[in-house]
């Protein structure tokens, strides 16, 4: 949604659109390695519902941007999102194959993948299709060189199209909220701590992050 608001409704170009979102990687590689640190202590259940928080809060002020709105504003709030994609992307997949056996963990890495891609595939949908049905809702239509009241109507479409992602994220929070941090226990072991339960699974402290 961003670079499409900031490209149709902003008139920047793609190379600005980018310098404006591209933060949010900078967040993401901030937080990796102190997440990694913590998760040992806290578990992945908070960290992942407060990442998520950081994201709807953040979405949320995303909510109110308008022709006005400073391209240094929008890059502290994709930093401050990149953050808290940190945390749970780091907790989510250290918890995720806290249990797997060895053998099995290409299998269970193809389904993560898996399922990764079709959440943001639906995630993407259902954006798309909310801006679509709120621009014929208020009359907008994009393109920075429309009379005012039309952008105006077009902003207004985004900014329902961004709560429709908040709304996501709060359900990912009350999904997240059921998450057991004991479940995770193997990977919430000291640090180069190698063990094995009665069957004879080794686990590793915390998983290696995926690409």
């Amino acid at each position: 949604l961003l670079p499409v608001v900031l490209q149709s409704e902003q008139g920047l170009t793609p190379f600005q659109s980018g310098l404006a979102t591209f933060p949010t990687a900078i967040g993401v590689t901030l937080f990796a390695q102190p997440t990694s640190r913590v998760y040992h202590y806290i578990g992945p259940r908070r960290l992942i519902v407060g990442g998520l928080l950081i994201a709807a809060v953040m979405t949320y002020w995303l909510a109110r941007i308008d022709g006005g709105t400073s391209q240094w504003e929008i890059r502290i709030v994709m930093l401050l999102r990149g953050c808290g994609f940190g945390m749970i992307l780091v907790s989510l997949q250290a918890a995720t194959f806290a249990t797997i056996r060895h053998e099995d963990t290409g299998r269970a890495s193809s389904l993560f993948s898996a399922a990764q891609m079709v959440g943001q595939s639906l995630g993407v949908a259902i954006c798309a299709t909310v801006l679509a049905n709120r621009l014929s809702h208020h009359g907008g239509a994009l393109g920075p060189q429309l009379p005012a009241p039309v952008r105006d109507a077009a902003f207004a479409a985004f900014h329902d199209a961004f709560l429709a992602a908040v709304a996501m994220t709060v359900v990912g929070i009350a999904v997240a909220l059921l998450i057991r941090d004991r479940d995770a226990a193997p990977s919430m072991r000291p640090r180069n701590a190698l063990s094995a339960d009665g069957d004879g699974e080794e686990f590793f402290e915390v998983p290696a992050i995926g690409h």
